[in-house]
């Protein structure tokens, strides 16, 4: 007997994909604590790598197979719109995240070009003042959290590339500016209920949501005194003053320090992936380091999936304006350190060993690997 199209219409001819989404069997815990165990679970259940569930508290069809998935991006997106807006476009504005697909399109046209290869090289001299800064003030026998210090040294960069906020000249902007990020970041996990819990204080959506406002006073306010030049450039594009100051939150906010964060802290916990490519100096080839980088984001994404809502009866490629800007800093990162520092883990590391993470919001370590960083200039010749 054919299963029931999920659209509810008994004259619908097509057929709905295995799986159970009952308003009583919402699986988004059992999705977002470990991501690939439920998937391989639910495929080895229903036997089909495409399947019906229920996450977030939404009928949910899960795609596995990478024909389908390949189909969906190429020709279907016209007939779906992105789901993270209805969760959270209220803490990220109305962004290119957001758009529908003839909006996106206008807004890669305005944004491709200020992340254009020519200008990351101008940003790269930025990273560089503010890694070796961070270098000097090291004591190499502590040990270091690499996750927490990769993913504030790449807040650090994307405040003075995007807002004009030096690490040295305007450290208590920096700081404040970096705890909103942090409670703006938490509403993410938060039920998006903008309320206030009597005798407990505000919803942590609430306090995201306000940290929020604060945010985009300081960028309002950097913006009007045009300190950086990126937000010139972003001016000339002739966008509204919101749409700027939204897409500006978007650049600034910790989003993509977190998967800097996320992918190079696994990097180096891999030292036995890496470390026979690695000269005695520090030094590994451009093209390997590369690889082995995109090897660990396939293996470890960052953020888990994407969600789309769809908008007519149905079963483009996408890439993100700012994919190499984001991954010119991952590479100049772990170049840097590899070169500058010997890093010894705190516990041993046997060859082999793949590191547990968790993924809610986004990856992160489950239990973060200690690192002394000496630094090789205190090695004798």
């Amino acid at each position: 007997m054919m299963r029931s199209c999920i659209c509810g219409s008994k004259k619908c001819e097509k057929e709905a994909p295995p799986g159970n989404a009952g308003y009583f069997g919402d699986k988004s815990m059992r999705m977002f604590e470990d991501p690939f165990k439920f998937i391989q679970t639910e495929i080895e259940t229903l036997n089909s790598r495409n399947f019906l569930t229920r996450l977030a508290l939404k009928q949910t069809i899960v795609l596995a197979e990478h024909k389908l998935i390949k189909h969906f991006l190429d020709n279907c997106m016209q007939d779906f719109y992105n789901g993270l807006k209805d969760n959270y476009s209220e803490l990220f504005g109305d962004s290119i995240v957001f758009a529908d697909a003839n909006t996106a399109i206008k807004l890669r046209e305005i944004l491709l070009p200020l992340f254009h290869t020519d200008i990351l090289h101008n940003y790269e001299a930025s990273l560089q003042g503010i890694l070796e800064d961070w270098a000097a003030e090291l004591d190499g026998n502590i040990g270091l959290n690499l996750y927490e210090e990769i993913k504030q040294l790449a807040l650090t960069f994307n405040l003075e590339i995007f807002l004009g906020i030096h690490h040295k000249d305007d450290i208590e902007l920096l700081q404040e500016f970096s705890g909103y990020s942090r409670e703006h970041w938490h509403g993410v996990i938060a039920l998006p209920m903008n309320i206030r819990i009597p005798f407990w204080g505000n919803s942590g959506y609430s306090t995201a949501v306000q940290a929020k406002q604060r945010l985009l006073e300081i960028i309002q306010s950097r913006y009007t005194a045009k300190c950086s030049e990126f937000m010139e450039n972003l001016k000339d594009k002739k966008m509204p003053d919101d749409s700027i100051f939204d897409h500006l939150l978007l650049f600034s906010c910790a989003l993509i320090p977190k998967a800097v964060g996320a992918i190079l802290s696994v990097f180096f916990e891999l030292s036995w992936y890496y470390k026979p490519y690695l000269s005695k100096n520090g030094e590994i080839e451009d093209g390997i380091l590369e690889r082995i980088l995109l090897e660990i984001a396939r293996m470890y994404p960052p953020f888990i999936g994407g969600i789309r809502v769809a908008s007519t009866e149905t079963i483009g490629p996408h890439d993100c304006v700012g994919r190499h800007y984001s991954w010119r800093c991952i590479i100049n990162i772990a170049r840097f350190i590899l070169k500058k520092f010997d890093l010894t883990a705190t516990t041993e590391i046997p060859v082999g060993h793949f590191p547990a993470v968790k993924y809610l919001p986004c990856l992160r370590p489950a239990t973060p690997t200690l690192f002394h960083l000496i630094h090789r200039s205190s090695y004798p010749e």
